[in-house]
């Protein structure tokens, strides 16, 4: 099995938000497309990326800048690849590399004319040895694996437990205020080589339209901080309309993050089918110093709006207690 390289991505103005740097849904496109050429490879058939894992955004790429992802194979199951993609920013007059974030893809194959899954190869010592993965590797990614197809399935459960008043004193500003609603028609320029939605593409339109929602909330400028996992429930073919609807779900002293649900419905008009949930941490920023401030509390007023604010602040102290680790 042939290797693939680093991928190299120019940073340009398109591809830039406000404050000059490459926008958060940007880089997940690349990363989702050098992902694939590792997939497609491995597989030798066409390849739909069916999940990533939660990354955190460390340091902004500029314009101008490099943008370089690395992708490896790091586990196979029956009918899915998981690709990590180490992102770096590169000064391509200095040569100065900062470490941008790091992912993990999952790919399913597909027979390429019936579109249904097929098996791939599988992961043998040889191409193991190849890959650097390791049998610890391998016992990770298997219980990933298993959460995740628990997952695909699975419902939120209800919750009955009361949203604690969470740092700050800051006037509230409800969820209805600052929900934003949008919808994209799937064109020949949004599609994979198979027909359907490219998922890098889509990440690109959660971004968006999630920092739309939490500029409302915060009231000032955002950046995309870290996006959570990611699983797709439906597959998206070309000329399907998706119906994407962001809304702040918990809010800390800095930062908010934002539920971004997709929708899709088909030609044949039929009921909605549920494509993914994002859930996205944006910083707010003064418009003046690009320093983080304090934005307003988030008001909760039903149960299901206090179930959405528990399972945000449970993200959040996991993220904290993680960095925390990190930092020791």
């Amino acid at each position: 099995m042939e290797k693939i390289g680093t991928q190299i991505y120019l940073v340009t103005a398109n591809d830039s938000n406000i404050h000059g740097t490459v926008f958060g849904g940007k880089v997940m496109e690349w990363a989702d497309l050098s992902a694939s050429f590792v997939a497609k490879r491995y597989a030798d058939s066409p390849v739909l990326t069916a999940s990533l894992d939660r990354i955190d955004f460390l340091s902004p790429i500029q314009v101008g800048e490099e943008a370089h992802m690395t992708p490896r194979l790091v586990y196979v199951s029956a009918h899915t690849m998981y690709i990590q993609v180490d992102i770096q920013s590169v000064n391509p007059f200095t040569g100065v590399k900062r470490q941008t974030g790091c992912t993990v893809f999952s790919f399913v194959a597909l027979d390429a004319k019936t579109k249904n899954m097929v098996k791939v190869p599988r992961l043998s010592k040889a191409v193991a040895k190849f890959w650097n993965i390791t049998d610890a590797m391998i016992k990770k990614y298997q219980v990933i694996h298993q959460e995740r197809k628990k997952l695909r399935k699975s419902v939120r459960p209800k919750r009955s437990h009361q949203a604690m008043e969470f740092l700050g004193t800051n006037p509230a500003r409800s969820i209805e205020s600052s929900v934003v609603e949008n919808h994209q028609l799937v064109m020949p320029g949004d599609q994979n080589t198979i027909g359907l939605l490219f998922a890098g593409r889509y990440l690109a339109w959660v971004d968006i339209i999630g920092s739309m929602s939490a500029r409302r909330h915060c009231e000032s400028p955002v950046v995309t901080a870290n996006i959570e996992e990611v699983i797709f429930k439906q597959r998206v073919p070309m000329g399907s309309t998706i119906r994407l609807i962001a809304k702040p779900i918990f809010a800390s002293k800095h930062s908010v993050q934002i539920q971004v649900s997709g929708w899709m419905w088909g030609e044949d008009l039929r009921p909605d089918l549920k494509v993914a949930d994002a859930y996205l941490t944006f910083v707010a920023l003064d418009g003046h110093s690009k320093r983080a401030k304090a934005i307003p509390n988030l008001s909760v007023s039903s149960p299901e709006e206090n179930a959405l604010f528990l399972e945000g602040q449970a993200r959040y102290l996991r993220s904290r207690s993680k960095q925390r680790s990190k930092k020791k």
